[in-house]
Parts: structure tokens; sequence; C-alpha cells
């Protein structure tokens, strides 16, 4: 007898077996292997931030960050190092396509006001002000003191002129354990060792007081890590409750204790 050259339903079915088995196997690993190039790129965006910070310093009389006084506009550090440091190349604006300080685990709005307005990003979104944004805030305890007013005023003004703030980047002593840039909900935060962790990792704390400043960096970003670019220029992932050990000012001292939700 001459046999069929068509597939019966019992190798079919075996056939279709075999691939829905060798797709479970392989999805998770190339889901992580996604998430790993992800993670290589966004240390990359912060590494470059760091080659900004390096190269403002030496014009800026060793100070990290500019400040902000009054009117915001073209002041905060990611305006002011696109324009003079990364050749227009490192905000994310209306134009779509200039991504060097957005996290490719996070997306930008579809459009972003500049008329002065902000929105504060989250774990999977881009953060936007004066038409302009990114997914990386700033350790603020690194911008220069003098002329401004960090939050609550007086009462947080006493804290800093006790020595809080790093005059400039000569001053800071272990460069290495310093975090300059970190993913972020906003432009940046002045971290403190009693900051309560956020209970929403996705949407982090926005809170401009005292006690809640960490919210700003403990977002669920790379799997309840956040990326760090140090003022060494070194670079690596933390896991959020290790935020809390990192030297954060000229008077940090580190906690160990921090369980984070």
């Amino acid at each position: 007898m001459k046999r069929s050259g068509a597939f019966t339903l019992i190798e079919l079915l075996v056939v279709v077996s075999i691939i829905a088995l060798l797709i479970s196997i392989l999805l998770p690993a190339l889901t992580a292997a996604r998430a790993h190039g992800m993670n290589v790129k966004c240390l990359a965006n912060l590494r470059q931030l760091g080659v900004a910070m390096a190269a403002y310093q030496h014009d800026s009389n060793g100070h990290a960050l500019p400040y902000v006084t009054g009117n915001a506009q073209n002041g905060y550090w990611h305006t002011v190092y696109s324009q003079h440091i990364l050749g227009g190349m490192g905000v994310v604006d209306n134009g779509g396509d200039t991504q060097a300080l957005l996290c490719p685990k996070t997306q930008v709005p579809p459009l972003i006001a500049d008329d002065g307005t902000w929105t504060a990003g989250t774990a999977e979104l881009a953060w936007t002000a004066w038409g302009e944004g990114s997914s990386y805030g700033a350790n603020l305890w690194l911008q220069p003191a003098s002329d401004f007013v960090p939050p609550n005023g007086e009462m947080f003004r006493t804290e800093y002129e006790a020595g809080y703030f790093f005059p400039t980047v000569e001053k800071v002593r272990m460069p290495s354990e310093v975090p300059a840039f970190v993913d972020s909900i906003w432009v940046g935060s002045w971290p403190d060792r009693w900051d309560i962790p956020p209970e929403d990792l996705e949407f982090g704390h926005m809170d401009h007081n005292k006690g809640w400043l960490m919210g700003r960096f403990c977002i669920d970003r790379h799997r309840m890590k956040v990326n760090i670019v140090y003022v060494d220029g070194s670079a690596h992932p933390v896991r959020l409750h290790e935020l809390w050990a990192q030297h954060w000012h000229n008077k940090y001292v580190p906690r160990h204790d921090v369980k984070v939700p």
C-alpha cells in the first residue's frame, strides 16, 4: 500500500506540542535578554550624564550642577547639559528623537507642554518640564547652595548652611559612593536617611517636603532596582532598599535597615 504524504492528526498535535514547549522554554530567556539590553542602555545613558557633569564642572568653578532661582526655564541641569555639553541631544522634546536621557524602560507623553507646566514621571513614564523631559534625576545635594532654597523653606536652609551640600565636586570625599544621577520621576531630589519609602513603587512620591524626598528615586523601574551613576563616573544598578545605604550628602549616615514595600 502506498502511504499518504499528509500529516496525521496525532503527528500534527505532536509538532504543535513541541513548538509550544520550545516557546515556553525560550520566552523567559528572551524576555530576560530584552530587559538586560534595556538595562545596559540605561546605564550607558547615565554614564553619558556622568561625563557631561565632569565637563560642566570644569567650566563652572567645580560645581556639578547649575542652581535654579525664580523662573526655572533653561535653568535645570537637563537643559543646561543638553545645550552646552551634549550638543542638543540630551533631553527628550516634542520632536521625539532626542532620547539620550530617556531610559528605554520609559515612554514619553505624546505632547510635552512648553508653557512652564510640568508633569511628574512614573516607573514607566518620563517626567516633563518646560517642553522637555527625561527619565533621570540629579542628586541635588551636589547643587550649589548659594541663592537656593530647598524644600521646607527656612527649616531646610538651616540644615544646608550647616554643611549638607557638597560645595564643589572636589569636596566630595567618596566620589564612588555619592550618587550623581538616578532613575527618577522628577528632575532631582534631596534624599535623607529618614525619608519614608513610597507605598506605590510605580508612582514613587513627589511630596516637596522633608521625609519624602527619597520617593522620587524609589521606583520599580528595573525589577525592584534603579540605576545610578556616581560622581566618579561609575554606574551600576542598586536594589531599592539600598538607596538608603548610599552617601547622598556631606553629612549622610547610610542606613541598612530600610524595608521597601
